[in-house]
């Protein structure tokens, strides 16, 4: 890890990982002095921390989806829809191990998951209207 003090803003970056600054975007010189530390900041280490553990739960959240998309796919249903969440699915698994191994997906990547957030969220969300609607009949509310 080779980090260097970014001109503008004076924070500090990895320039190994990438050559802008993290904190405001400014390309950092390769002629930039080096910082003489042993160890990275303290907000480094809680970043990579909490990063190591959002793709811990992203691999989980991800198998279980995965299973569930299985099933659906293995089902009687009709092949045209069974074909196409077969692509989904296959082209979710190819952009998610390229965007956890750091490369980038480019535009049509982004649109992707963006794509699969935005289909995530809004099963999370009618999930949440049921729960309340059941909370509301459970307590006489409706």
């Amino acid at each position: 890890m080779i980090l260097k003090r970014c001109p503008s803003c004076r924070g500090v970056a990895d320039v190994e990982r990438s050559p802008r600054c993290f904190a405001c975007g400014v390309e950092i010189a390769t002629a930039a002095p080096v910082l003489k530390r042993k160890r990275p900041p303290k907000a480094l280490r809680i970043v990579a921390k909490d990063k190591k553990w959002s793709k811990v739960l992203l691999v989980i959240c991800a198998l279980v989806g995965g299973l569930a998309t299985l099933a659906v796919i293995a089902s009687d249903a009709d092949p045209i829809p069974r074909i196409l969440l077969g692509i989904l699915f296959f082209g979710g698994i190819v952009l998610g191990i390229q965007s956890m191994r750091g490369r980038d997906t480019g535009t049509l990547g982004h649109v992707v998951l963006r794509l699969f957030a935005f289909a995530g969220m809004l099963v999370f969300g009618i999930i949440g209207l049921f729960l309340l609607l059941a909370i509301a009949c459970a307590v006489g509310g409706l």
